[in-house]
């Protein structure tokens, strides 16, 4: 008799400890085949969700730029308005140095609203003033958006939304 071990074939050890780690397509395509109502249904979920949410959020993104001359020489857009003013062609700007329109134009942008609302403390009385009171000279302000006793915004107003007015909704009180 022969004691010696049996030792087992390198091929064969190495294919039964790696048969397991091999990704068979076939198989996971089916799997996902017989899942695609759950697949399906959850994406469809997730889809309505994130529809809902976007659709209940406030639309609150604006730009705005102003525009100056950088001179007030006969060049750039003054000068093309003076070369094609006998065509007909009206182009903004041919009228010289006219500051009155950009001092108007800033007067209206939104950062100096804001600025000028903050300075002279005029939010209550801009968004909280119900009618002027001229026998007393004085403002009275609408206790349902402002509580003069308690200094507070008492507004209604949406979850999302704070009670104090943002500079934007001052802005759309002014303009």
């Amino acid at each position: 008799m022969n004691n010696a071990p049996v030792q087992a074939q390198p091929s064969q050890v190495q294919y039964s400890e790696y048969a397991d780690d091999e990704i068979d397509l076939r198989e996971l395509f089916s799997v996902l085949w017989d899942g695609k109502w759950w697949i399906a249904g959850l994406t469809s979920i997730a889809a309505v969700i994130a529809v809902v949410y976007a659709l209940s959020l406030t639309n609150i993104n604006r730009s705005e730029a102003l525009f100056a001359p950088a001179s007030s020489d006969g060049g750039g857009l003054g000068g093309l308005a003076a070369q094609y003013g006998g065509l007909g062609i009206s182009l903004p700007g041919g009228g010289g140095g006219d500051k009155t329109g950009l001092g108007l134009e800033v007067m209206k942008s939104r950062a100096f609203i804001q600025q000028f609302i903050e300075r002279r403390n005029i939010l209550v009385s801009l968004m909280a003033a119900e009618t002027w009171n001229a026998s007393s000279g004085e403002l009275v302000i609408d206790e349902r958006i402002y509580s003069v006793g308690t200094n507070t915004w008492v507004r209604d107003v949406n979850p999302s939304k704070k009670a104090k007015p943002s500079a934007q909704k001052s802005y759309k009180g002014i303009c």
